[in-house]
């Protein structure tokens, strides 16, 4: 597997596989291309959080699943952990056809509360169309992000976790997060729903917390740049 620049193949998850593309930024993708964008780091490893699958509760047509951000940790002495560690902008799911039209999202809330700045994209996978959901605007970091409750409700046919979240081809349900609205560094993650989920914590170690003062999160009232009406948006996203 050739490795983006500033990447080392062998620390890269298996079922990635990179592009170089040059002036120090790669484009590494899964088989689908997801997440279709350029940074300096794609590794997982890189991430200090992880997405949690916690709940799917349907009632009607509407469908609310719910996911909570834990964190784990990471190598501090990498740029990419650093950077992860000081700013969190945008988290986005590899998604299906289903659910990659806004009219069959309903909506979103963070901690409780409508958040304004998501949508979904379409984008060329192959002979076909990939998808992604993406939620931006976080500016949530170490200090904040950990703990967060992040829940999707969604209208058929996107009725289930297999339908908000799944990689193409493999079915895996596939996830990244970004640093910052010009995307430095975007680790991609396999969502395990079958793991025992375990309690998030709130209030993150800060001995691999970066020096540099975190940006605060963004509250749930604050101008987000509205989302296109039209369904699905297409292949530039922010």
């Amino acid at each position: 597997m050739a490795s983006a620049a500033g990447l080392s193949a062998s620390s890269t998850s298996p079922y990635l596989g990179a592009i170089s593309l040059g002036m120090g930024r790669g484009l590494l993708t899964t088989a689908s291309g997801f997440p279709w964008c350029q940074c300096i780091d794609y590794d997982c490893a890189c991430s200090p959080y992880k997405v949690v699958y916690e709940s799917s509760v349907q009632s009607g047509s509407l469908t609310t699943t719910c996911f909570s951000v834990a964190y784990i940790g990471c190598d501090a002495s990498r740029a990419c952990c650093r950077g992860m560690l000081a700013a969190v902008d945008k988290l986005s799911f590899e998604t299906t056809a289903a659910c990659g039209v806004k009219s069959n999202i309903a909506g979103v809330t963070i901690n409780g509360k409508s958040w304004p700045s998501w949508n979904p994209y379409s984008h060329p996978s192959g002979p076909g169309t990939g998808y992604e959901l993406k939620l931006y605007n976080l500016k949530a970091s170490n200090a904040t992000f950990p703990g967060s409750k992040i829940c999707i409700t969604t209208k058929a046919p996107c009725s289930s976790l297999k339908d908000l979240c799944s990689s193409s081809p493999s079915g895996e349900c596939t996830y990244s997060f970004a640093d910052q609205p010009t995307t430095t560094y975007c680790p991609i993650c396999p969502l395990n729903p079958t793991s025992p989920a375990s309690p998030a914590s709130s209030a993150a170690p800060t001995a691999s917390a970066p020096t540099s003062t975190p940006a605060s999160p963004a509250a749930a009232s604050s101008p987000a740049a509205s989302a296109p009406s039209s369904s699905p948006a297409s292949s530039s996203s922010p």
